[in-house]
């Protein structure tokens, strides 16, 4: 959904959709999100209106896939997550025309709902991801902001990437994709995105995450572990529930 009219709003960075697949092109693929803010009030209406919206672009043949998200826990509670993609550089200009009627038939169907937007483009990490056995079962997800410190998103990825590797080799059972900022966001914002089956699948494991580390990691935790806390200055978090039936998906998906 290529919205325009767009103005500063909340700064939020998420790139996930329900990919059914872990192996990506070699080319770059990017995602073009939106944070669309609603105004006090008019969720439902909304809502009922995305689903006009989402017909039309089904009727019209709509080559692009659109993920939908409600934000349903954090300050941004009732608002709205849209993704598309993954698509390459390429595909933003072969969309442009499509993607500006599109544009504008959004902001005609619910644009009287709406207190404030922003889109962004994001890039899928490719190497630190884990998607769940079965992506269909994904209703929620749990997205963490990590504001990273100057000249310290190296040392970041780096903790990533242990983690990942033990989680990898233990098979320790955590889903999960990281996205980097490239247009449209501060590029200290590093996205942690949580898949999860409901809200019962949030509940910790019997071994939690900390002292899996511990054990995983052995005599390395420690020095990885405070090397990873002490590469960026704050967190916030949301969940985000999936609306497949405002979503637009393709058959291949």
């Amino acid at each position: 959904m290529r919205l325009h009219k767009l103005t500063l709003g909340t700064l939020i960075t998420l790139a996930l959709g329900l990919c059914t697949t872990s192996a990506m092109a070699e080319s770059e693929q990017v995602n073009q999100m939106y944070h669309i803010k609603i105004k006090p009030g008019h969720a439902a209406a909304f809502y009922t209106d995305l689903a006009e919206h989402a017909a039309w672009r089904r009727e019209n043949g709509d080559p692009w896939t659109w993920w939908v998200y409600r934000v349903v826990n954090g300050v941004d509670d009732g608002d709205c997550i849209i993704r598309s993609g993954p698509v390459s550089w390429a595909d933003m200009d072969a969309y442009a025309e499509f993607g500006g009627k599109g544009g504008d038939m959004f902001w005609e169907t619910v644009g009287e709902h709406v207190e404030d937007s922003h889109s962004w483009i994001g890039r899928l990490d490719q190497k630190h991801v884990r998607w769940m056995p079965d992506m269909s079962e994904i209703s929620l997800v749990s997205i963490i902001h990590y504001h990273t410190k100057p000249g310290m998103k190296e040392s970041f990825m780096q903790g990533v990437d242990a983690f990942h590797n033990a989680i990898v080799e233990h098979d320790y059972p955590i889903y999960y994709v990281f996205d980097m900022p490239i247009n449209g966001q501060p590029s200290n914002i590093i996205t942690l995105a949580l898949l999860f089956k409901d809200f019962a699948d949030m509940e910790p494991e019997e071994e939690p995450m900390p002292q899996f580390i511990q054990r995983a990691l052995g005599d390395e935790a420690e020095a990885t572990l405070k090397a990873f806390q002490s590469s960026f200055t704050s967190t916030d978090s949301m969940i985000l529930r999936y609306l497949p039936e405002l979503s637009i998906l393709h058959e291949a998906e």
